[in-house]
């Protein structure tokens, strides 16, 4: 309890001793406090803000409860309801607690309602397996100004709409998404790391125009795509260009995850890769393809082209078997890339947990084939990976 300060001809005054506290030491002593005690001191002082809250079983008294959903604070709201509950849960929820960080996750969200104003704190919003629709998703989003993290791994309740969802996100700078979000409108022009992980055989071909996608990411630095995002470029019935009308000087990083070596979605990756004059780490994890001869004839075209990787210093190839699509892309890279550093290649793992030897007929065949290959830059080293 506040001391009483006592003056003459006046009464005792109680001093509000919380408040006047430094708010990282208003923090720590909240966060010390049974939930009661928080929630009393949250109401009395005016900086009392609530900086943990943990909800779980001491909090309930009958067993059944047990199975209730578990929640997290710590200017960070974490609620993990239990799999496949689908817990209906309020738009309000994102108005409480003046919340800076929020994750959701196995619940779903209805419609809020017209007095639904969002959250003007909120810097950080995860939604994992959460189903809602794209109208609430693109209001959320717009409603939240300062967001400048987002993750979301949602299922559009409304999914199959024609519509185009527009996510405008002015302070977004990491956005994580995996989703089935078949047609959408970035205008984010603060993203740096981008993560976009589709899956094509769940959720259909979506349409995502090349072009339109990237031109207002004009400070990114780190893309990651997977083969089900790239298939959203490619089903969008346009002609891929050699590059994009603009070009994206902050990209460094490039990953692409479960690449399939087919002709389409090896134009759509190169014509990514020229429109990042100053990329300087590619990462590519091979994925299931036809050993067609057609992406081979593509790549031996592009091998002959004027097109310089001026600026990539670190290749990074898995789950490689030594196919010649996979060398003729080995050999293109290295003839195209005067400063690179370092090649890391790593085969494919086997189904019996016994790495590759060097006895195996393609890591031979593979080993081979590296020696011919001409390497632009007198630096480069290529590192089989045998473990």
């Amino acid at each position: 309890m506040p001391p009483k300060v006592k003056r003459r001809g006046y009464q005792s005054v109680s001093l509000d001793i919380l408040s006047g506290l430094p708010g990282n030491v208003i923090d720590d002593i909240l966060m010390l406090l049974p939930l009661r005690d928080d929630v009393k001191t949250s109401i009395l002082s005016k900086n009392g803000r609530l900086p943990q809250l943990t909800l779980d079983s001491t909090h309930w008294k009958m067993d059944y409860d047990l199975l209730s959903p578990i929640i997290g604070l710590k200017n960070h709201l974490v609620l993990e309801l239990p799999l496949l509950s689908r817990y209906k849960l309020p738009s309000a929820i994102f108005s409480i607690f003046l919340l800076r960080h929020t994750a959701l996750e196995n619940c779903s969200m209805p419609l809020p309602s017209p007095a639904f104003k969002g959250s003007d704190r909120l810097i950080s919003l995860e939604l994992r397996h959460v189903n809602i629709s794209s109208i609430f998703l693109q209001i959320l989003i717009a409603n939240c100004p300062l967001v400048e993290e987002l993750v979301l791994d949602v299922t559009l309740s409304d999914h199959g709409s024609d519509n185009v969802i527009e996510i405008n996100a002015p302070m977004l700078r990491f956005f994580n998404f995996h989703g089935n979000i078949t047609s959408v409108c970035l205008r984010i022009p603060r993203l740096t790391k981008l993560t976009l992980w589709y899956n094509a055989d769940l959720y259909g071909v979506g349409k995502f125009i090349l072009a339109t996608f990237f031109e207002s990411f004009s400070v990114l630095e780190h893309l990651s795509l997977d083969n089900g995002s790239i298939e959203l470029f490619v089903g969008a019935d346009e002609v891929l260009a050699v590059r994009l009308p603009y070009i994206l000087n902050s990209v460094k990083h490039f990953h692409l995850y479960s690449f399939c070596l087919g002709e389409l979605e090896v134009a759509c990756a190169l014509c990514l890769i020229r429109s990042f004059p100053y990329l300087q780490y590619l990462e590519m994890q091979v994925g299931d393809y036809d050993n067609d001869i057609p992406v081979f004839e593509f790549i031996e075209v592009e091998a002959s082209s004027e097109v310089t990787f001026n600026h990539l210093r670190d290749v990074e190839l898995r789950n490689i078997i030594g196919s010649k699509p996979e060398i003729q892309l080995i050999k293109f890279l290295l003839a195209k890339s005067p400063v690179l550093v370092r090649m890391l290649i790593t085969p494919r793992e086997r189904e019996e947990p016994v790495p590759a030897k060097i006895g195996d007929y393609a890591t031979v065949r593979l080993l081979v084939e590296l020696t011919k290959f001409q390497h632009a830059s007198p630096k480069a080293e290529v590192v089989f990976n045998l473990d």
